[in-house]
């Protein structure tokens, strides 16, 4: 009999992971109906299901999942996880309205110190409004020190060992247990209960969007869900295989004599077997990021985004465990010995008095007011209706300027929270304010101005250096800056038949070589095109140049020839 049901409402998700095994990405959907959510529950749990997990993508941009919690109160547990951005946006006093009775915020970048900081705010916030909560943290091979960083972090805000979930990267950069122990520090810890070896659980069964059914999350041996009731759900179930995402090993299967019996009385047995691994085709797993240099020494970023080839002297030396924003804090800062600029010519050309917030993940070859800034001088009681009401959103648990703004208008029942610490890239007068900001704020290379990176800045001691003419204007601090900022040159691949990489963003100073020390440099430098000038390449194929590593055994040259590796 099942006793736990978990149901990823929809693969819409603004997050957009690379890694994620939903394929969830802002362009997701669902098949689903809030009304046929809760019937189907509600006669789970009339046949013993005790409890319903939602997910997605991103369970929060699912409509009707306030509704759903609502209505489904006291009929069984209901936990919900969620990436937490929606809750700076307006949605955790509906959350906190429908009452679930768990809420675990996932942090998917420990390496990432702005997103370790928002979950361990989030969490605190929930636990202040009385929602039991906890943390799921990914862990990844080739970040296990940022882990065990964000780990302390969760551990030091009051969580404990049974509110964090530590979930293994899937599918590539997997941690073995041992690793993952090394990053609870200590040999009992949360997670997933195929972390010693693939296997289906007799009281778990995993529901998609797109009402099919299935063992695991992860797995792609599914069924479709024809008859959205318990017994419905039991006839999908069975006789389904699992695949591992393991892709070392092969599909298991259940024994005829002993595959789940259907009755929804009785308890589900199977038997499973592994035959001899199967030898897979080596290739780079998901997104891959890499870099390289050209024949003037220049420098580019290069994101696979699974499709794209990948020079095997590459993955033979670093794998997939290096992306930028690993090297983004070392560029920042001067002392690590690397000598580039930061390029936020775009932010200065407003003029001060402006607050910009940018999509975390789209950063814009140019920073417009109309897209994404404002003046600081509209927020104000009077002049709050000069804020459009996309803007009033986009200002929300980042900057609340004026707290009276959002308590005399309608925006403060829409999205609540009032933030009482600023995290920004502050924009300075000159090089004297960094005496009154915290000591931590670091000081950024950035040419012609002087500029700041601010953490956990009382909202009343900004607001303070702003009306003095200290502060001129300000950046959302945990937007992902593109490479180019920095001075690389920025491709992509999205032609899943192996084709080219596309040049995506020009550098308005390239960054040399020599101007990148340390591990930076070493990654950097490792792959070099002796006849390729990235300047004038819009389009790239490097395994025209190197013996790649490709996804289906094939890639695709600047004239469209297909070639194969054998």
């Amino acid at each position: 009999m099942f006793e736990r049901i978990s149901i990823e409402l929809t693969n819409k998700c603004s997050k957009g992971c690379s890694f994620c095994y939903n394929d969830s990405g802002p362009g997701g959907a669902t098949l689903w109906q809030a009304d046929e959510v809760v019937a189907f529950v509600k006669d789970c749990a009339g046949h013993g299901v005790k409890a319903v997990s939602f997910g997605g993508g991103e369970p929060l941009e699912f409509d009707g999942i306030f509704e759903i919690l609502k209505r489904l109160d006291g009929v069984l547990f209901r936990s919900i996880t969620t990436n937490g951005l929606l809750l700076d946006q307006g949605q955790l006093r509906p959350l906190v309205n429908a009452s679930p009775d768990k809420v675990h915020v996932s942090l998917h970048f420990p390496q990432n110190r702005a997103e370790v900081a928002r979950v361990v705010r989030h969490v605190q916030l929930l636990k202040e409004n009385g929602i039991r909560t906890g943390a799921n943290l990914l862990v990844a091979k080739s970040q296990l020190d940022a882990a065990k960083r964000a780990a302390e972090s969760l551990t030091a805000v009051g969580l404990a060992d049974e509110e964090i979930v530590y979930l293994p990267m899937r599918g590539f950069d997997t941690p073995t247990p041992e690793e993952i122990a090394s990053v609870a520090a200590s040999p009992q810890f949360q997670s997933m209960t195929c972390l010693p070896e693939c296997g289906a659980s007799q009281r778990f069964c995993s529901v998609r969007w797109d009402k099919t059914v299935a063992w695991c999350s992860y797995t792609e041996s599914r069924s479709i869900l024809n008859e959205l009731t318990y017994d419905g759900l039991c006839q999908a179930m069975h006789g389904i295989g699992l695949k591992p995402c393991d892709k070392s090993l092969v599909e298991l299967s259940f024994d005829d004599e002993c595959r789940p019996d259907i009755e929804p009385s009785s308890h589900f047995t199977f038997y499973a077997s592994l035959s001899k691994p199967v030898d897979y085709p080596a290739a780079h797993s998901m997104d891959t990021e890499w870099f390289a240099t050209d024949k003037n020494g220049h420098v580019a970023f290069l994101n696979s985004r699974q499709p794209g080839a990948v020079p095997k002297v590459f993955i033979e030396a670093f794998g997939s465990q290096y992306s930028f924003y690993d090297f983004e804090e070392h560029l920042l800062d001067p002392a690590t010995g690397n000598q580039v600029q930061f390029n936020l010519v775009d932010f200065f050309e407003a003029g001060p008095g402006y607050f910009f917030c940018i999509d975390r993940f789209n950063d814009p070859p140019n920073m417009t007011l109309e897209e994404s800034g404002f003046a600081l001088s509209s927020l104000s009681k009077e002049g709050h209706e000069e804020l459009p009401h996309g803007k009033r959103r986009m200002v929300t648990g980042l900057f609340n300027w004026n707290e009276e703004y959002f308590h005399n208008t309608s925006a403060s029942s829409n999205y609540g929270y009032h933030q009482s610490r600023i995290d920004a890239i502050c924009w300075l007068k000159d090089v004297s304010v960094m005496e009154r900001l915290p000591s931590d704020s670091m000081l950024l290379p950035v040419a012609g101005h002087t500029v700041a990176w601010v953490y956990e800045t009382p909202r009343e001691s900004m607001r303070a250096l702003y009306e003095e003419g200290l502060v001129l204007s300000l950046l959302r601090e945990d937007f992902y800056p593109s490479p180019h900022r920095f001075g690389f040159y920025t491709y992509a691949n999205d032609d899943y038949s192996g084709g080219p990489y596309d040049q995506r963003k020009l550098p308005q100073n390239p960054v040399h070589i020599d101007q990148l020390a340390g591990k930076t440099r070493e990654v950097c430098s490792h792959v070099h095109f002796a006849s390729v000038d990235f300047s004038q390449m819009p389009r790239f194929q490097p395994a025209e140049y190197f013996p790649c590593a490709v996804t289906y055994g094939k890639w695709v040259d600047l004239e469209g020839n297909a070639h194969s590796y054998d």
